[in-house]
């Protein structure tokens, strides 16, 4: 979600080459002067495309996501947490339940700036959906909230 959000709020600026490795922006570019088929596009890691919302080139304020020291620290342990689970390390798994809650709401405040608060993209048909994203996220708090009293 907060990854759909980054690109969305680039593509919105006008800045949608940001999301994208510079790599894949040179075989694109290449492929299109001879004339080829372009290659797939990649994405660049979340914590990059946080850091390229925080960023005033691509988003100036008040689009610009303000990416506090204390929240690149919880995406880095989320994305940690992430990679572990993905690629099963052989002694498993080692989360503690009461560092989820801060990681989640760190999410939860990017997705709402970037999709609801202040989107870069036009608002055309998306008051419903940012609506029902904005519940959405509020019931990721409530459920942050219960988390935190276990």
């Amino acid at each position: 979600m907060t990854q759909n959000a980054c690109v969305a709020a680039l593509q919105g600026a006008g800045a949608s080459d940001e999301a994208r490795r510079k790599a894949d922006l040179w075989k694109t570019k290449r492929a299109d002067e001879e004339d080829a088929e372009a290659p797939s596009a990649h994405l660049v890691s979340l914590l990059e495309l946080l850091l390229r919302v925080s960023d005033e080139e691509p988003l100036a304020p008040p689009f610009r996501y303000n990416l506090a020291g204390e929240d690149q620290a919880r995406f880095e342990r989320l994305m940690e947490l992430r990679n572990a689970f993905l690629h099963m390390p052989p002694e498993g798994h080692g989360v503690w339940l009461n560092e989820v809650p801060d990681l989640l709401d760190a999410a939860v405040r990017a997705v709402e700036h970037l999709a609801v608060v202040q989107p870069t993209f036009a608002p055309t048909g998306w008051r419903a959906q940012a609506t029902a994203l904005s519940e959405d996220l509020n019931h990721i708090r409530d459920s942050m909230a219960f988390w935190r009293t276990l």
